[in-house]
């Protein structure tokens, strides 16, 4: 029950905080506006050059056989 106690009216005054859309400094979403194919080559750019060709191969061959069934 002490949690009940820590938040009864004789415990004091409670600390709040802002809504987090009036905080003030959190303008850092606002400068970041990437297009979608920026975003996608930063993307690529976190893979090695291997596992990117792999996975090319791999939905190419998808397709291919995608392609070939629905023939």
């Amino acid at each position: 029950m002490a949690g009940i106690k820590e938040l009864s009216p004789d415990a004091g005054p409670l600390e709040t905080r802002a809504p987090e859309d009036e905080i003030e400094g959190d303008e850092e979403d606002e400068e970041l506006e990437e297009t979608l194919p920026e975003r996608l080559w930063g993307l690529t750019e976190m893979f090695p050059e291997g596992m990117r060709s792999a996975a090319g191969a791999t939905l190419q061959c998808s397709l291919s056989f995608a392609k070939t069934m629905y023939r």
